[in-house]
């Protein structure tokens, strides 16, 4: 199978520039008890990632080869992540809590692989065929999908890849499923008759899908199923030959999209959405943890100058990075090229692995005490309060709650003490005694009505040494914030570097300059979008993934700033592109 050569040019620029509460049906325990052993790994840079079929990612495979499943590969395979799940937990109609959520497995599974049924009596519920269908991580490489689509090379079995991508559910699931591109636009995926491929994110991707269908005797949380179904994409950037250490800083991120939906009949409230992390900067038990508030992030550090290896673990010595997770969906770009906080997560905090912490702080044992944690309390239903450990009983600790642990100065306006102003307060300032943290992003509270879905973006943002030039000693400000932003900018003005997305791909084809400091926001855009250029727009025109023009705009003379009415665009891909000042400049940008 080959595409045109037309079609081929259209990709590159996109690529480029790119159950009742109580009674709900369950199968029945041995059917639950599926092992599912499927997973890939997320190599495509710095970091080696693995994610199985269902559940937590990142936790050690069950070959046990490594310690922790997120590596750093040009590291000796040092891990800075030991585990990360989605955890979930909403109030039915009878003020009955359900929740899912995993940590390691140890004690049983809350997730199995697969979409759930979306109608009639098995509404929220799967079967053992269809587990077994989607037992499995799809995992995509741009350059092998170029490859195929251009010449039919069958790289690494793409075509496999592409044939089975599976952008539709079976009979009574969901038929939108995995993102493809619909070349004829009528919704259906046709990859033999009408040359259609997955449509990916970054230059290598791993997608699954898996749900909550689970019994409380296997349950990890032992709490009530909702009924949920998550669609999980991993993706990551490479950057080769790198000529300064900030243009190789793409090479050690990977990013996470998370759409989920509520495919039971049950309506839910109180609805928290949690991103929890384990992680371990080489050796587990000489870490801290910090907030960014500014940057809506939980950060991993080490707590002495020195990170010892284990006969298991690789350490990284006295060249210390940080590990951070970022919610990308709670910030929005701004004009000024930045970006500004406009859905401050709920709660942001940590505990302890359970050896020797304070009971209240350590890791939840069931579905109460994991739904405390999402609310933003301690286990014992107590609030979190500025300064000392978070815990009251913490001779060092406030009266003042607050929605965030250990925020250094990262919060000058309060957004999480109701705008009492504090001093700075972390790990450092406590003196605290380094140990094996565990973080919780928490988003929320939401309804999640019968069809419902909520979704969420991330950035797992490593910091490497060489762009950190204190951690220990830096707590209004740390060092590793810069490279941050950087990142963060990158991913919400749609500028992230790579081998095959440099700034403004098409400017370049065409032989034209590119109009310089561009602004387009929001990106994702639902109803307008704003474009703003320093100098007078000539010509502003949307095409859709096949290069057909769908939207243009007359613009008055000598105006810089123009707001466009998407409302009408189908959800997808597009190409904007922008006339300014006699120079050309094009972005891809999403409607939802």
């Amino acid at each position: 199978m080959k595409l045109n050569g037309y079609f081929i040019l259209v990709l590159l620029l996109i690529m480029t520039v790119s159950l009742k509460s109580q009674t709900r049906k369950y199968i029945d325990k041995n059917e639950t008890d599926y092992p599912y052993n499927n997973y890939q790994w997320l190599d495509v840079n710095h970091i080696n990632a693995i994610v199985p079929s269902a559940g937590a990612f990142f936790k050690q495979n069950d070959t046990g080869e490594f310690t922790g499943g997120y590596l750093l590969s040009n590291i000796n395979y040092t891990p800075s992540i030991f585990a990360g799940s989605i955890w979930v937990g909403g109030i039915d109609e009878n003020d009955i809590v359900h929740l899912s959520g995993e940590r390691f497995n140890q004690v049983g599974k809350d997730y199995y692989p697969g979409p759930l049924q979306t109608s009639g009596m098995a509404a929220g519920t799967s079967t053992p065929e269809v587990m077994s269908e989607f037992d499995k991580v799809w995992k995509i490489d741009r350059a092998d999908l170029l490859n195929y689509l251009a010449n039919g090379t069958n790289t690494n079995d793409i075509e496999n890849t592409v044939y089975t991508w599976p952008a539709h559910g079976p009979t009574n699931y969901s038929q939108e499923l995995a993102p493809f591109v619909d070349l004829n636009n009528n919704g259906i995926y046709e990859p033999e008759t009408n040359d259609e491929y997955p449509n990916m994110l970054g230059d290598q991707m791993l997608y699954r899908i898996y749900n909550d269908n689970k019994t409380n005797s296997t349950s990890e949380t032992g709490g009530i199923a909702l009924g949920i179904e998550i669609e999980d994409m991993h993706y990551g950037f490479r950057y080769d030959n790198p000529s300064n250490p900030w243009q190789d800083l793409i090479n050690y991120q990977t990013f996470q999209k998370v759409c989920i939906t509520n495919r039971s009949d049950t309506n839910y409230n109180d609805v928290y959405i949690g991103i929890f992390l384990d992680g371990d900067i080489g050796y587990a038990w000489d870490d801290y943890i910090g907030t960014s508030v500014y940057q809506q992030s939980l950060y991993f550090y080490n707590g002495d100058d020195y990170d010892e290896g284990t006969d298991s673990t690789n350490g990284f010595g006295s060249n210390l990075p940080v590990q951070t997770v970022t919610v990308l969906s709670s910030l929005s770009p701004t004009e000024s090229g930045s970006f500004t906080v406009t859905n401050p997560l709920s709660a942001a905090f940590y505990f302890n692995n359970t050896s020797g912490s304070n009971p209240a702080t350590s890791d939840p044992t069931n579905a109460s005490e994991y739904y405390s944690y999402l609310q933003g309390k301690w286990k014992d239903g107590s609030d979190i309060y500025y300064g000392g450990t978070g815990h009251i009983s913490h001779e060092g600790t406030s009266d003042v709650p607050t929605d965030y642990v250990f925020p250094g100065a990262s919060d000058p306006n309060g957004i999480g003490t109701n705008g009492i102003q504090m001093e700075a307060w972390s790990e450092i300032t406590e003196s605290n005694l380094p140990d094996d943290r565990r973080g919780l992003l928490v988003a929320g509270p939401y309804t999640l009505a019968p069809g419902d879905h909520e979704k969420i973006e991330l950035v797992y943002a490593h910091i490497p040494a060489n762009l950190i030039s204190s951690t220990k000693n830096a707590v209004s400000i740390p060092e590793f914030q810069p490279a941050l932003d950087t990142v963060i900018n990158w991913h919400l003005h749609d500028r992230i570097p790579s081998n095959y997305a440099a700034a403004d791909s098409l400017s370049f084809i065409t032989g034209q300059k590119s109009a310089s400091g561009l602004s387009v926001y929001p990106n994702p855009a639902k109803n307008i979008l704003h474009i703003q250029a320093p100098e007078a727009l000539q010509d502003i025109s949307i095409s859709d993934i096949s290069g057909r023009p769908v939207l243009g705009e007359q613009i008055a003379e000598n105006t810089k700033k123009i707001t466009l009415d998407v409302s009408k665009l189908k959800s997808g891909y597009y190409l904007l592109s922008v006339t300014s000042g006699n120079k050309l400049s094009t972005r891809k940008i999403v409607i939802e």
